[in-house]
């Protein structure tokens, strides 16, 4: 019996690891040892627009068949907190009833969520549910580790994680104070029942970072990055290298959304003005949506400033790749444990294009990938190694000679090997 690959992504956080998926699966269905001969991707429209137009039209020309959800809700969603809501309870609803009508499983079918996490974790357990009573081997991609297994937690953790769930809904808790922060937590703490749910159903489970701390299932488990590195972009990188040696001014990349909540931005600045003489840019890439960041930066006198580059709205993709693409170092000033125990695209990111990833000391075993690390007290003293520029051509000879490693041919076959093991 002919067996299919489901890639469900309804929730839209994650477009980037859809393609990734979906990239990965065209990539593991050539090859002589795949367990599927058919792929099937259910997701959203706003969503499939949102992946690169040469991995659509490869994954059509080898027959992949596309189920486009809810589309006649989109255009429907409204604002506001009130709004939001409305808006998701009837998205849900859509997506359930045509997930019903269009999606036909088989025993023995392979299904891999690539979301199942917070506001869509309700239905992603529903339609679980329907899966395994079919005989459909589940897979979600772990994006949280501490969601899905909550006893990885420890009591010094747990103030980093309060502020990462309060991350993105500032609005609630500017406006309803200490109320709005128990009503986001609450809401927060039911929907990942449901997520633990899926993660107990699971058959096997993938990680979309290299680095990511998961602890004993006793389930299959396979680490992947959320972009592949390819041998054209490597070479690119290699040749930037001899450019970026002999530069005057050393680039350094804070990638991902600007708030204090997920990142230690203050280390940051603070490392910067006690260095105003170095020979650096920093560039904060990604949205500056924190107020008390913005008011702090603002505040930096002028020669110091003009070394920071921000930016107000959403980052274009094409400029995002290639800042990172012609930066020195990736600085990832990531807060413990958010760093071991969540997805951080960036450091995907500076792994898929050989860019050497600065991080803080402890976070990452060096043996899982090369990085340099400081201690967040003397990050003004590391800058200052950094900008010198003395080694780096060897440091990023081991970023490239490891990202060589995670080419997505080489990914593929443990892919399809992961399979396996699932549908034994």
């Amino acid at each position: 019996m002919s067996k299919t690959l489901y890639i469900f992504e309804v929730s839209g956080l994650h477009h980037d690891c859809l393609q990734s998926v979906l990239e990965l699966a065209l990539e593991a269905k050539g090859l002589s040892n795949a367990p599927f001969e058919s792929v099937e991707v259910v997701t959203r429209s706003i969503y499939l627009e949102k992946l690169s137009p040469q991995v659509i039209q490869s994954a059509r020309e080898t027959g992949v068949k596309f189920h486009i959800l809810a589309a006649s809700v989109e255009s429907h969603k409204a604002g506001g907190i009130l709004g939001t809501l409305k808006f998701q309870r009837e998205l849900k609803s859509a997506l359930w009833r045509e997930y019903r009508e269009l999606v036909r499983p088989t025993s023995g079918d392979y299904a891999v969520f690539v979301t199942a996490e917070m506001f869509i974790s309700p239905l992603m357990s529903k339609i679980a549910s329907d899966l395994k009573s079919k005989g459909v081997k589940l897979i979600p991609m772990v994006h949280n580790t501490f969601i899905y297994f909550p006893d990885v937690v420890e009591d010094s953790d747990r103030p980093a994680i309060a502020r990462y769930y309060l991350s993105g809904y500032e609005i609630v808790v500017d406006k309803f104070g200490k109320l709005g922060e128990k009503i986001v937590l609450l809401r927060k703490k039911h929907l990942n029942s449901h997520t633990r749910k899926i993660g107990e159903m699971a058959d096997g489970f993938l990680l979309p970072s290299l680095h990511m701390e998961m602890p004993e299932t006793g389930k299959p488990v396979m680490k992947l990055l959320t972009r592949f590195p390819h041998p054209e972009g490597l070479d690119r990188r290699e040749r930037l290298v001899e450019q970026l040696k002999d530069m005057d001014t050393v680039r350094l990349t804070v990638p991902g959304q600007v708030s204090e909540k997920r990142r230690n931005y203050d280390v940051v600045l603070d490392a910067v003005e006690a260095n105003p003489d170095l020979p650096l840019e920093l560039v904060l890439l990604g949205r500056l949506v924190s107020k008390q960041l913005k008011r702090r930066i603002e505040a930096i006198p002028d020669d110091v400033r003009r070394k920071i580059r921000t930016f107000n709205d959403f980052i274009d993709e094409n400029l995002y790749l290639d800042t990172v693409m012609n930066s020195h170092y990736l600085l990832m000033p990531i807060i413990f444990p958010y760093g071991r125990f969540k997805t951080t695209g960036g450091i995907g990111d500076g792994i898929s294009m050989g860019v050497p990833i600065v991080l803080p000391s402890g976070m990452i075993d060096r043996d899982i990938m090369p990085h340099i690390q400081f201690e967040m007290d003397s990050l003004a003293d590391k800058l200052a190694e950094l900008t010198e520029l003395s080694n780096y051509q060897e440091i990023s000879k081991d970023m490239l000679e490891f990202a060589r490693k995670h080419t997505i041919d080489r990914v593929a076959t443990e892919f399809n090997e992961f399979l396996w093991r699932i549908g034994a």
